[in-house]
């Protein structure tokens, strides 16, 4: 597997409902690929071995309610408060993407995450 050097940035953009994996032209950046790296940060973050993270990330994948473009459209944009709502219906995924979009880009470093 490639080593990416902004695995944080890949997965915001992945879990950006206006962008999933469409942004991305390389067959090496996939829905596995980014399953590995959610379970790091779940592992990580929650100290704990993830349990269903990959179920919920298809879930999105297939765009499975509350993942769906109907529900997304009724935040205008705001990537984090949909994840916010989001997250009352996942275990582990929206967990990981409401950490991933709280953090400040200019602000984040390394010792901060």
């Amino acid at each position: 597997m490639k080593e990416w050097e902004q695995p944080l940035l890949l997965l915001s953009c992945l879990l950006h409902p206006n962008y999933c994996i469409k942004l991305f032209n390389n067959a090496t950046i996939n829905y596995v690929t980014m399953g590995s790296w959610l379970i790091y940060y779940y592992n990580v973050w929650m100290g704990k071995q993830s349990k269903c993270i990959l179920k919920e990330l298809d879930n999105y994948r297939l765009e499975i309610y509350p993942f769906n473009s109907d529900t997304w459209d009724q935040f205008n944009g705001n990537v984090y408060r949909y994840w916010c709502f989001a997250c009352t219906s996942t275990s582990e995924l929206g967990f990981v993407a409401c950490r991933i979009f709280g953090i400040c880009v200019n602000a984040a470093s390394v010792e901060r995450l």
